[in-house]
């Protein structure tokens, strides 16, 4: 379907998304709001029933779309991705491969820990040959904003031309305002500068789903001036970004008290990172030789790791640094300092997640 927004809609849109209250917005509008929202509600009805093609693999819609067998059988759906599974079920297992995210369309929502799961599921169907359908319940903010993650992860864009190529198949693609911050975030080179380690803890997506094991960014509900790694957790510590992969390698600290759920995860997550890290590498036109070692960044930090023990582990994607609490070497407790991490605490923050670990 080829319907459009009227000008008077889209900036009524933009008053609404732009403010707190209805004192707000942008009165000059109020004379075209009957038919903006009419204009709206028609073409959420006609989205809810289509299916838009992203890419000849990839498909966005809604749970009606979802429902209609033969409509997925006729664009030809091998997978489905399921970003509304708090409300709905996978309604044809012994026909499509299915992966459930028990997401709500909520601004708190932690979307961008879901990042490497999507892609990968997507990934999976592109490469068996088949066709991935991503749907929520009306195919505008919470599986719109998977696509678009798709699209900055694995084929470079930025979240604004992300969202700009998503709309021109998807005109009612409407990521909620959290989500568009944290997908903002993936794509700002600024958020990313050369001095950064970038640092995940290994935790359950939510407590509503403690089986579905992330890797979740460190935010400052959990630290401070201070980082603070849980002898509950496992952390994984990446290098900043513009760094040689020919001596990339992460490091895994696993907390004392660790939960064996997310031990078991662990290495699936760390390929995920090193897979992610080679593919935004891959985009760089200058080469290898010009890129800062990631042996020479840490000593400039006062850490002095040889070459072979950053050989620890070789994975698919590169190499990683097991480590173990009370077990670390001296040239990790000194990159600790470094960076203000303050190893065994134990956070409050994450009382909640370990005790529904615990009931499981």
């Amino acid at each position: 379907w080829s319907m459009h927004q009227s000008p008077g809609f889209r900036n009524v849109k933009m008053s609404i998304m732009k403010s707190n209250s209805l004192s707000k917005l942008n009165f000059s509008d109020m004379n075209s709001l009957p038919a903006a929202i009419d204009s709206a509600r028609k073409k959420v009805e006609t989205a809810v029933e289509s299916v838009s093609i992203v890419r000849p693999y990839l498909l966005v819609g809604a749970v009606n779309a979802a429902r209609d067998k033969s409509l997925l059988q006729e664009n030809k759906v091998t997978h489905i991705i399921n970003m509304c599974g708090t409300t709905e079920s996978n309604h044809f297992t012994e026909q499509f491969k299915y992966m459930s995210f028990r997401i709500y369309d909520n601004e708190s929502e932690d979307i961008r820990s879901l990042a490497y799961d999507i892609c990968d599921f997507i990934d999976d169907a592109r490469t068996s040959k088949g066709v991935c359908f991503v749907h929520c319940h009306q195919g505008i903010s919470r599986s719109c904003s998977a696509v678009i993650i798709y699209l900055m992860l694995r084929e470079g864009f930025t979240y604004d031309n992300a969202y700009k190529d998503l709309l021109k198949v998807r005109h009612v693609a409407a990521p909620n305002q959290g989500f568009v911050s944290q997908l903002g975030q993936i794509s700002n080179p600024d958020l990313h500068v050369s001095d950064t380690l970038e640092i995940f803890r290994v935790g359950m997506f939510s407590t509503r789903d403690p089986s579905h094991i992330v890797a979740r960014s460190y935010n400052t509900s959990e630290f401070t001036a201070t980082r603070l790694f849980d002898s509950r957790f496992i952390y994984i510590i990446c290098p900043p970004a513009g760094m040689n992969p020919v001596d990339i390698f992460l490091i895994v600290w696993e907390g004392k008290d660790r939960v064996q759920v997310c031990e078991e995860n662990t290495l699936r997550i760390v390929n995920q990172i090193l897979h992610q890290d080679t593919i935004e590498f891959s985009r760089h036109d200058h080469g290898i030789e010009s890129e800062v070692s990631y042996i020479e960044y840490l000593k400039t930090r006062g850490v002095t790791i040889e070459r072979e023990e950053s050989k620890t582990r070789l994975l698919t994607h590169g190499n990683v640094i097991w480590l173990k609490e009370l077990d670390e070497p001296t040239w990790f407790l000194d990159l600790a300092r470094t960076e203000r991490i303050q190893l065994g605490y134990k956070c409050s923050d994450l009382d909640a997640e370990y005790t529904a670990f615990q009931n499981q």
